[in-house]
């Protein structure tokens, strides 16, 4: 039976297409769950189409809040003073170019309450920059607390704009530390720690915009060479500063090259598996295991989740 419980929004804009905002929006403003409180934060205040575009949902919408930075602060900035103005015991992230699917919100909140989780995100379907669906996660990603758990040491498994969060949680942990990427692995990692208990609802529930572009590919190289570092610092992540995280990449230069060439071998992956050319993907895919090292631990990871996949679904 759907709960009535307010839910607060959060969502940073910074330089989304406004047709990607206008659909971000409008997916939030048709949930079947209407009790929420929705709050945007524009973090580029140059970009006067995001900002008259948002105060304009605002005035036809009194649920909608927006606050706009004084200059461009950067999405730990502007989700940790989302976070200030929440008023509910949950928390929904929404990112400006994704869609949320019409009953999201109910759904997640059942589950969160029902299975008195702290954390729960979904499935997710990969779209392309013009909205087609490319791929989903469909049964791939890790269900419950005790499997989730065992594949945060060695990778992230739940997608940040998927995440319902409880709002004690969020202040347990003191929201987002101020790291340059990957902050939501590092806020698993902490949850984790601390013994929050996390689960992935199992049907798709968020469009996810997949960004293939040179600049994009260049940032997911950043971001796994991080990630690879919080897994070897995991059981103490508490401990490892911001000023170290953010500096690591200075000391891993050539794996970040490592990282960007892996990414390019697999969006010609991705791209033949979204054409439905599986000879091609093969072809990709075993490039990016035998022509770099990322690709070759890459495999290594996969055959470990699947293999944690497998002994989840098992039924004894």
């Amino acid at each position: 039976m759907p709960y009535e419980e307010k839910i607060s929004v959060i969502m940073s804009v910074y330089r989304e297409k406004v047709l990607w905002l206008n659909k971000a929006i409008e997916s939030v403003l048709e949930q079947t769950h209407a009790n929420f409180e929705f709050i945007i934060v524009v973090d580029d205040p140059t970009r006067s189409d995001l900002v008259n575009r948002v105060s304009e949902y605002a005035k036809n919408d009194e649920r909608i809040i927006v606050l706009i930075n004084e200059k461009n602060e950067g999405l730990v900035y502007s989700l940790n003073r989302a976070l200030k103005h929440v008023t509910s015991d949950y928390v929904i992230r929404m990112d400006a170019d994704d869609i949320s699917v019409k009953d999201r919100f109910e759904k997640q909140l059942i589950y969160l309450i029902d299975n008195k989780v702290d954390l729960v995100g979904s499935q997710v379907i990969f779209i392309d920059e013009n909205g087609k669906k490319m791929f989903d996660t469909a049964g791939e990603l890790h269900l419950s607390s005790k499997y989730i758990y065992k594949v945060l040491n060695f990778q992230n498994c739940i997608y940040h704009p998927s995440w319902m969060v409880k709002t004690s949680l969020y202040e347990k942990l003191n929201g987002y530390r101020n790291i340059n990427y990957c902050e939501d692995f590092d806020f698993l990692l902490r949850a984790k720690n601390m013994g929050a208990q996390m689960a992935n609802i199992a049907e798709p529930l968020v469009l996810y915009r997949y960004n293939n572009s040179g600049i994009s590919r260049m940032n997911k190289a950043t971001q796994r060479c991080i990630t690879k570092y919080m897994c070897s610092k995991r059981k103490e992540i508490e401990k490892i500063s911001v000023e170290e995280i953010n500096g690591i990449i200075k000391e891993r230069k050539k794996e970040v090259i490592d990282c960007e060439k892996y990414y390019r071998y697999s969006q010609e992956a991705i791209d033949a598996k979204s054409e439905g050319k599986i000879i091609a993907m093969f072809i990709a895919s075993f490039q990016c295991i035998l022509r770099t090292k990322n690709g070759r631990i890459k495999f290594i990871e996969v055959c470990r989740d699947k293999w944690l996949f497998l002994l989840e679904h098992i039924k004894v």
